[in-house]
């Protein structure tokens, strides 16, 4: 063989052994795609990006791993564990209910067990989404949160006393539903009886059919204070302490 030859032959070979280990990298981190037609409501898994580490993971039930750790953070962002536990990395009967919990609404079969169909499903695209809402989700019961903790109970003597000194606090009060007004113009008026002799006025952009609960009922309402506000009965016009509500809880 000449030294010409012999020279192409090398970096002939020389290329094709780079080739093979750029097609290796890329395997490592993502996942092939199944041929098999997927199950109706399965999620889309085209070419699905899963850590690696998760891939090559041995998964055994009893194990106490960091990748089934990995797992669960990722299932508890999406509902499957509830938001704010103290998670481990144990693979138990309690996380193969997930799992099973999972599968069922991904379309797949539920075999409890951490597959390839599995781990695709769990970071698809419909996967993804689901964990955008959930965020959504948490920030806003958050939010509702605070706003409750910051709520102080409402004192019907005192309110009705210094009206002004209490306006625009953040309140809560619990009594029974008593009546629902419907108003024409502004916001609608329930009148809560936190005792018989002691009422309070509180104002609800909601219909009576969105309140989530019914005249009768023990309900508690969060909201802003708004001094106090005339009210006309059978028994006579007097004054009521006022809160616009946010919230209402049975």
């Amino acid at each position: 063989m000449t030294g010409k030859r012999w020279t192409r032959c090398l970096i002939t070979f020389l290329c094709a052994v780079l080739c093979a280990a750029s097609a290796a990298a890329d395997v490592s981190v993502k996942v092939a795609v199944p041929t098999a037609t997927p199950a109706p409501g399965a999620a889309k898994t085209t070419r699905v990006s899963i850590p690696p580490a998760l891939v090559t993971a041995v998964y055994e039930l009893g194990s106490n791993t960091p990748e089934v750790l990995t797992i669960k953070k990722r299932m508890q962002l999406l509902g499957y564990f509830t938001a704010g536990a103290e998670l481990t990395g144990n693979y138990n009967s309690l996380m193969q209910e997930r799992i099973r919990m999972f599968q069922k609404d991904y379309g797949l079969e539920e075999t409890g067990l951490i597959d390839e169909a599995f781990l695709m499903a769990l970071y698809s695209e419909k996967a993804n989404e689901a964990a955008t809402d959930k965020r959504v989700e948490q920030k806003v019961a958050k939010a509702v949160s605070i706003f409750k903790n910051a709520c102080k109970t409402g004192s019907y003597n005192a309110v009705l006393k210094r009206p002004k000194d209490y306006w625009g606090q953040k309140l809560k009060v619990r009594g029974t539903l008593y009546q629902f007004v419907k108003m024409q113009d502004g916001p609608n008026v329930l009148v809560l009886q936190e005792t018989k002799e002691k009422s309070w006025y509180i104002l609800t952009t909601k219909a009576e059919d969105e309140l989530g609960a019914s005249v009768g009922d023990r309900v508690t309402v969060y909201g802003i204070c708004h001094g106090s506000q005339s009210y006309t009965s059978i028994g006579g016009r007097k004054m009521l302490p006022c809160i616009e509500a946010q919230y209402l809880d049975r």
